[in-house]
């Protein structure tokens, strides 16, 4: 079927429409062994790009919106965002399951972001630079600070994210280190 009649699924791109134990988090390697009261990895959850009337968009319970402009956006969804897709391609925008697209890391500590971005954390949720790449921004539960980038700039990110706690953590441990008197030799 061709013209305004066709219609076309893409679903078949959507990680929560895969079979069990076929997908993985683009984020895996690089965070594996960290410190979970640090950083987590978001990449497997719901993420949903909008083109169209992005000011009608209503987020179900435990959905959140990231306005860009009144005819762009994204919704970060707990669930399966082939399903949010749907719902809002119902409700008459466009709208494209983007989980497989983006990688997701929850950042504990505003230190670690304020040493990876020189924007205004006040301002979030919104979109700018962080560790040299573009990234959507937005607040989680705890205070926590939820970043996303392109999937295949993740591990980049992931290790910029790392190196900056460690960086935080190693100043830390040394500022609580005894200091030893060297003027007597």
């Amino acid at each position: 079927v061709r013209g305004a009649d066709a219609s076309m699924s893409v679903s078949f791109l959507s990680p929560s429409r895969c079979a069990d134990g076929t997908t993985t988090s683009p984020l895996r390697r690089a965070l594996e062994g960290a410190d979970e009261s640090a950083v987590r990895d978001l990449s497997l959850e719901g993420i949903v790009e909008i083109r169209g009337n992005a000011e009608a968009i209503v987020a179900e319970a435990g959905e959140d919106v990231l306005r860009l402009s009144p005819r762009r956006a994204f919704l970060f969804t707990p669930g399966d965002g082939a399903a949010a897709a749907e719902r809002l391609r119902a409700a008459g925008v466009l709208a494209y399951d983007m989980t497989g697209a983006y990688a997701g890391i929850a950042i504990a500590d505003e230190r670690v972001l304020r040493r990876l971005t020189d924007l205004d954390l006040d301002s979030i949720p919104t979109a700018g630079p962080f560790a040299k790449v573009s990234a959507l921004f937005r607040r989680g539960p705890g205070g926590w600070i939820h970043v996303y980038v392109h999937q295949e700039l993740g591990h980049y990110v992931a290790e910029a994210v790392l190196d900056a706690v460690a960086g935080i953590d190693g100043a830390a441990s040394d500022a609580s280190a005894p200091v030893s008197d060297t003027s007597q030799r």
